[in-house]
């Protein structure tokens, strides 16, 4: 018998409406039978470990079926997305039979994997795991004998397809909230969630702002930059594509711009004018996102304010917390050094040609030590590259150093006997299967570039996944699904900005 663990109200809590409807009665039952099959599989013992988040994975897992059943369309980016990166519908499994807009046991399969490695178990979880599959084939065959019956939630397809949003920033902020806080496809944001408030606890941050604003400023940022979720992707990103907009569209191009430090220039009742003072560049703020402001003390070109900006469409709008100096202030030269970086991305050209020279037309070098690497950078370049941060982490002190015309130099250390290149003396054939998988699914390895760079040129041969099956398998399924792991494990995907 199925224990209540979901009711009416508890399923209408994360929904973006306040009355209970028919879905909700329907789906908050489902729920109670997905928590069951869950525990009765071991996955609360053996995986989630509490009640509560047994709970969450059964309202994720249900929450699919939702999406499929009320063509909300965040699934059906799942394997959009996955179709155009990878050539596949979804990774890991076999799709032969697999039926698009309907629920499949491929659909459960990958997004329980997403659940049970959201719960930092230390190592990547092979998606053959014997138990996975089993529990995903218990809680496929109860939503496929419920699929004809399933009811559509048609005030949740409303609220999140309807195109006629795009332009209105506020209408946009709410459905994005709600992708971000309450969406199955993002369930890690509430996961991760007392760790970061734990951890902001801590911060200079939140002793000088206050731990309310320090959240605050975390959620405000997380609204456009978190992408901890199968596809890697914002939340613009994401609501731009189930509104139906292309890749171009303005919700898409939505970005938060980093905190900068700018002078108030002018203003009336519609816009605020600002001067960002690392370059003078003009910004034009729509004045209703300050909230209420009075600028009647503010004095041009004395009063200064920190605040981070989003630009949406030809519109610019403030986010998030801001300061005010009203008597002005001047940057420091180390803060005025980090907001022009922020500004000037690209890679100076001079410097990238000359380290292209010095590397023979290499990508990649490969050096003894820190000091061997940071010796060439400077002699190349003139530029100091600081200590080496790596202490306690690199014992073995070997360092790999990458160059990318446009983003610049990577520096990696640790791991250089795991890349079979022919100029790579450090190679070493026997401990590269124990630690190659690393550039796979470990961001410390290396970024992200770097990662893709060395999987291009096919310098990994040794990198294998655990599996029951055998090492050679292991290595073949980590290859063939390389992309997708490095695209999951990195939070990136290319193509991306």
């Amino acid at each position: 018998m199925t224990r209540k663990k979901f009711f009416p109200r508890d399923w209408l809590g994360n929904r973006p409406y306040k009355t209970v409807g028919e879905a909700d009665i329907y789906y908050s039952g489902i729920a109670s039978m997905v928590y069951d099959l869950l525990e009765a599989g071991g996955m609360e013992k053996e995986v989630f470990k509490t009640t509560e988040k047994t709970v969450r994975a059964a309202a994720v897992l249900t929450g699919l079926f939702e999406d499929i059943i009320s063509g909300t369309g965040m699934w059906d980016l799942v394997v959009s997305e996955c179709l155009r990166r990878y050539g596949k519908m979804l990774p890991f499994y076999n799709m032969t039979d697999y039926v698009r807009g309907e629920i499949n046991l491929q659909d459960v399969q990958l997004l329980l994997w997403d659940l049970v490695q959201a719960q930092n178990l230390g190592r990547v979880m092979n998606p053959e795991n014997p138990m996975l599959q089993a529990v995903s084939s218990s809680v496929f065959l109860l939503l496929d004998a419920e699929y004809e019956f399933a009811v559509e939630n048609e005030p949740l397809k409303a609220f999140l397809t309807d195109p006629a949003i795009d332009g209105d920033y506020w209408a946009v902020r709410h459905r994005l909230e709600w992708i971000l806080q309450s969406s199955f496809l993002n369930h890690r944001f509430i996961g991760e969630l007392p760790d970061i408030l734990k951890g902001l606890e801590e911060s200079d941050v939140a002793q000088q702002m206050g731990m309310g604003k320090a959240a605050y400023y975390h959620q405000v940022d997380a609204l456009f930059n978190f992408r901890d979720n199968l596809l890697s992707m914002r939340c613009p990103e994401i609501l731009s594509a189930i509104c139906g907009l292309d890749e171009d569209g303005i919700i898409a191009g939505m970005r938060l711009l980093p905190t900068f430090t700018y002078e108030y220039l002018d203003n009336d009742d519609r816009l605020l004018t600002l001067s960002r003072v690392v370059d003078g560049k003009v910004f034009h703020v729509e004045m209703d996102s300050f909230g209420t402001l009075d600028t009647s003390p503010f004095k041009k070109g004395v009063t200064v304010v920190n605040c981070t900006l989003v630009n949406y469409g030809n519109k610019t709008y403030q986010i998030g917390l801001m300061s005010v100096q009203r008597e002005g202030v001047k940057l420091s030269d180390q803060e005025r050094s980090q907001q022009y970086a922020e500004v000037v991305e690209k890679f100076p050209a001079e410097m990238a040609k000359k380290l292209k020279k010095a590397m023979k037309g290499r990508e990649i070098v490969f050096f003894s030590s820190f000091k061997t690497l940071k010796n060439f950078v400077e002699a190349t370049t003139g530029f100091d590259i600081g200590p080496d941060q790596s202490a306690g982490y690199n014992p073995e002190g070997h360092y790999m150093l990458t160059l990318d015309s446009k983003y610049g130099i990577s520096i990696s250390g640790g791991f250089n006997h795991c890349i079979c290149l022919p100029d790579n003396t450090f190679y070493d054939k026997e401990r590269a299967g124990n630690d190659a998988v690393n550039f796979f699914v470990n961001p410390r390895a290396c970024n992200y570039d770097t990662a893709c760079m060395l999987q291009d040129a096919d310098a990994l041969p040794d990198a294998y996944l655990e599996s029951t099956r055998g090492r050679e398998h292991g290595r073949a399924f980590l290859h063939e699904n390389g992309r997708f792991f490095t695209d999951y494990f990195f939070h990136r995907y290319r193509g991306d900005e």
